[in-house]
């Protein structure tokens, strides 16, 4: 609700609106002469529907706070509130991942509450809450308690330590509003998988320094995939105080947890003169799994910020966020035979009442930041010094349960069996498998020479130490970027980055095969960027984008030894170098458009294993993606909405050794968003269609593309 602030001055009237800004002057002549009134209206820069989604504003980046995302050297995408929900993106990942022109999705967060995503080439798996690293695998990933989604593009080592080097997904947290919000969401993710979700939040005083936000979600039934359902509780609680002017502190508690039976299975065409099945061969709105396969994933998340401006040169700012995730995983696996047949192995097969637990992880993360700035003659200054610092742990039992495997399986329909009981095993202790530990300490400069030219000037000393095998290794990262403005709508940067990170953990599978390290975790990789970008503001309605690219990093697989097992290794490099474009605003008053083009040249280079894999392109890596989400405001009828998105992803390649080929596909969305009242209850009532023509494909190496899927939901606010 606006609220409105009158100021008289003389016989002009000066209107400020809390949302926005509107400027109305009216001057009184004679009785016999008058002049029309003179308006003016700018929106607040939220990136709201009605601004094309367009938005300047960006939390931080890493220690750099204050800057706009127009004048950041880095190549960023920010996701506003209102196009979460238009998307209906508001219970998982999926919606946003896949209209993101920079990210190439390869599995939906349902499939095993972890999302595949890659940017610049690289699998991007953590993602980060409010600046901080969350799980190593993104499990618990949560939207329902998101503001918005900032997706940075590349390296991050001086801005956020180890991180992953494709890029990564930040999630803002929803914060208590001035005015109350009470909202009611029922909607269907698909199929008969039915969600009921409650956002709540305003002040607990008239002085409105203490606030709340408050939101639930339950979720259950199946989904698109016939013989899979998803069963979901989440609940969170954000508490958010500020005493003075200058000092804000913040509270954040959330539970999650997701249930999946039926979890789709991977294919695996491995075996020898195995060649792979056109997906239009299978059906893609069955599992191709077992019902009573279940995997659960529990998760906890608490955070603390603290924000304060001791004087007008200088601030003090503090983030802490600690997880625990709880893991019972059984993914079943279809390994295609040469006579048309197929075996399905499931693994872990326990005895009733055993414990399925796989593994459990602990993160603890934290960072400090101290700005200070000031003036050298005509030079402005702000710097800041930070301490960041993350401790992962990662447990797992000794020994699992048995596997059982369905031999010579008829590939033109599924096989369904009876649930087996698994025999009674002493797992031994339950221990640690990774554990490690991280330290950064960072000076950076955000220099500003002029109006047309500044710099952002850093380095961190960057220490990991693996606990378990009692190493460590540290490197210092730079961070040099210089900004040049030739105009206030045109930004073009040169930034240079280096990045340390955590080494891999090999996973238990690999397709069919037992990964024979499963567990082992890889000394640090280190990695190094250089980007060249240019940002054109036009006409203050659409942000147009470019980042050219280079990015050289270490390289970890899995190597099949032999029929049942692999390994994991760390061997070679990766060079991937590319160019993004992106736009996101408006075409006309009518007409919003989020979408993009990426052109990647990824290749594996200095190969001492495998020399074979020289010059070959990185496995399930496209080189051309192209995405368009269009939406479109009826002159005919007001309130309603249309929408339709083209998705584009290139060829690429299964195997290391570009032999399996994942065909291109394109796909098509449609959907539509009507706003009501009914007896001054506002309804939004929001319906999307993907795939609809229901392409059949493969989104990755190992699993079929998403059916056609109707989404559709209904609002009230309160």
């Amino acid at each position: 609700m606006n609220a409105y602030h009158k100021l008289k001055l003389n016989k002009y009237t000066l209107f400020l609106c809390r949302t926005g800004l509107s400027l109305f002057t009216s001057y009184a002549f004679s009785d016999d002469q008058t002049l029309s009134t003179l308006s003016f209206t700018a929106t607040e820069d939220l990136g709201s529907a009605e601004q094309g989604y367009k938005t300047n504003q960006v939390s931080q980046v890493g220690p750099w706070q204050g800057r706009k995302l127009q004048d950041l050297p880095y190549s960023l995408q920010v996701y506003s509130q209102d196009l979460i929900q238009n998307l209906q993106s508001t219970s998982s990942t999926d919606e946003i991942y896949r209209i993101n022109p920079t990210m190439q999705f390869s599995a939906p967060q349902y499939a095993n509450d972890q999302p595949v995503v890659f940017l610049r080439g690289f699998r991007v798996a953590n993602s980060f809450r409010d600046g901080l690293a969350g799980d190593q695998y993104g499990h618990g990933t949560t939207m329902e308690d998101t503001e918005k989604v900032e997706f940075f593009n590349g390296l991050s080592g001086f801005l956020y330590g180890p991180a992953n080097v494709g890029g990564m997904m930040n999630f803002i947290s929803k914060r208590s509003t001035v005015e109350p919000l009470n909202e009611i969401t029922l909607g269907s993710t698909g199929g008969k998988n039915w969600y009921v979700a409650g956002d709540f939040s305003g002040k607990f005083d008239q002085a409105q320094k203490f606030g709340y936000r408050l939101n639930a979600m339950k979720q259950d039934g199946e989904t698109q995939i016939k013989n899979q359902s998803i069963d979901k509780k989440f609940i969170s609680l954000a508490l958010d105080w500020q005493p003075t002017d200058q000092l804000t502190l913040q509270l954040d508690a959330m539970y999650r947890d997701f249930n999946i039976d039926g979890k789709s299975a991977d294919w695996d065409f491995s075996g020898k003169n195995i060649n792979r099945i056109s997906a239009k061969e299978l059906k893609n709105d069955i599992s191709w799994s077992q019902d009573w396969t279940n995997s659960e994933y529990k998760t906890e998340r608490y955070g603390a910020h603290l924000n304060w401006q001791a004087t007008d040169q200088l601030t003090f700012r503090m983030n802490y966020l600690e997880s625990q995730s709880d893991r019972a995983t059984q993914l079943a696996t279809n390994k295609v035979n040469a006579d048309d047949t197929y075996s399905q192995i499931v693994p872990r097969i326990y005895a009733a009442n055993m414990n399925r637990r796989t593994s459990q992880q602990f993160d603890k993360r934290s960072s400090s930041y101290i700005d200070y700035q000031f003036n050298t003659a005509a030079i402005a200054h702000k710097l800041t010094f930070g301490y960041q610092t993350a401790n992962t742990t990662q447990k797992r039992f000794k020994k699992d349960a048995k596997d059982i495997v369905y031999n010579n399986l008829d590939i033109s329909s599924p096989s369904y069996f009876p649930k087996p009981i698994g025999e009674s095993l002493d797992r031994g202790e339950f221990k640690s498998s990774a554990d490690s530990k991280s330290e950064s300490w960072l000076l950076g400069d955000d220099i500003t020479f002029n109006d047309q030219w500044s710099a952002l000037i850093g380095g961190a000393y960057i220490k990991i130490k693996n606990k378990l095998k009692d190493t460590e290794q540290s490197a210092f990262t730079p961070n040099i970027s210089v900004i040049y403005k030739p105009q206030d709508n045109i930004t073009t940067y040169v930034t240079y980055i280096e990045s340390l990170e955590n080494g891999g953990i090999a996973p238990d599978t690999s397709g069919s095969h037992i990964v024979v390290n499963a567990g082992q975790q890889f000394d640090p990789l280190k990695s190094k960027q250089i980007e060249l970008g240019l940002k054109y503001d036009f006409n203050d309605q659409l942000a147009l984008n470019t980042a050219i690219f280079k990015i050289d990093k270490a390289l970890e697989y899995s190597q099949n030894i032999d029929d049942r097992n692999a390994i994991y290794v760390q061997d070679g490099r990766q060079v991937h170098q590319g160019i993004e474009f992106t736009a996101t605003g408006k075409l006309t008053d009518r007409f919003s458009i989020v979408g993009g083009y990426t052109y990647l040249d990824p290749k594996i280079k200095q190969q001492k294993n495998k020399p074979e894999l020289e010059g070959k392109r990185p496995p399930v890596v496209a080189k051309e993606m192209l995405k368009i989400y269009g939406e479109y405001a009826l002159p005919q009828i007001e309130n309603l909405a249309i929408n339709a998105g083209l998705i584009y992803t290139g060829k690429s390649f299964a195997d290391k050794e570009n032999t399996d080929v994942l065909p291109a596909y394109t796909l098509f969305n449609i959907g539509a968003r009507y706003q009501t009242q009914f007896k001054d209850v506002p309804i939004t009532l929001r319906a999307n269609l993907n795939n609809v023509f229901n392409k059949h494909y493969w989104s990755n190496d190992l699993n079929l593309g998403e059916p056609r899927t109707l989404l559709f939901s209904s609002s009230f606010k309160f």
